[in-house]
């Protein structure tokens, strides 16, 4: 299992690195949810030929969702040039202070996204990276913050243009990241603060406001994803 595990992690990344990326589809994803197929015709396809694999020819319903996830994650990335997707994944694979394998984190990643929706949000990040929009690390902690992120709570984050909210109500955006905690300043005549330069007070922690991830995702989703 642990082999196959690590063929189906080497395929991702061949897959992106190749010409084979364009040949993704999630309407290919559709038919393996909705359709019952030959297991020998799966297979014509290589990285889904991987995932039926690891059940040793038979495909599942969890391998279908898995297959469906993971096409639509790809299918993010067919409009970065070749040579782009390359050099940007080469980059990863020779930063020696890199601990885990590129396709290892994208294949985690992947796992523990609920559904399709999420690994579609963490296939336009990762084009992000491959576009040099990011780095790497910005990238593996955005999709953190969309892995623990309830789906809703992205779409109205991206889709928003709020900056700070009342702590009772981002409680939830404060555990995924997406917003931190930010202090009240408020205008006083008998208060200055000298390092806030005039006069100003902090009065607490009751409000919130987006955090630099967040802001990171909701610049890259903007015009990409809809509700």
């Amino acid at each position: 299992m642990q082999i196959l595990i690590m063929n189906l992690q080497n395929k991702i990344i061949e897959t992106i690195k190749t010409k084979e990326i364009q040949n993704v589809s999630s309407d290919i994803a559709d038919v393996f949810i909705d359709s019952v197929l030959e297991d020998g015709l799966l297979k014509e396809i290589p990285i889904i030929g991987s995932i039926v694999g690891l059940g040793k020819g038979i495909m599942c319903i969890q391998d279908r969702l898995f297959a469906k996830k993971l096409l639509v994650f790809l299918e993010q990335l067919k409009s970065i040039p070749e040579n782009q997707r390359i050099k940007q994944i080469e980059k990863i694979e020779n930063n020696k202070r890199e601990k885990i394998k590129v396709g290892e984190k994208l294949l985690y990643l992947i796992q523990n996204c609920d559904d399709h929706l999420k690994s579609e949000i963490i296939g336009l990040l990762f084009a992000a990276y491959l576009s040099k929009e990011i780095d790497y690390e910005i990238f593996k902690r955005c999709s953190d913050c969309i892995i623990k992120a309830y789906i809703d709570l992205i779409y109205e984050i991206v889709e928003s243009e709020y900056e700070r909210l009342f702590l009772e109500e981002s409680q939830d955006l404060i555990n995924c990241g997406l917003f931190e905690m930010s202090p009240s300043i408020h205008i006083t005549e008998n208060s200055p603060n000298e390092e806030l330069g005039g006069k100003y007070s902090i009065s607490g922690y009751d409000e919130t406001g987006i955090s630099t991830l967040g802001k990171t995702i909701r610049k890259i989703l903007k015009d990409k994803i809809s509700n």
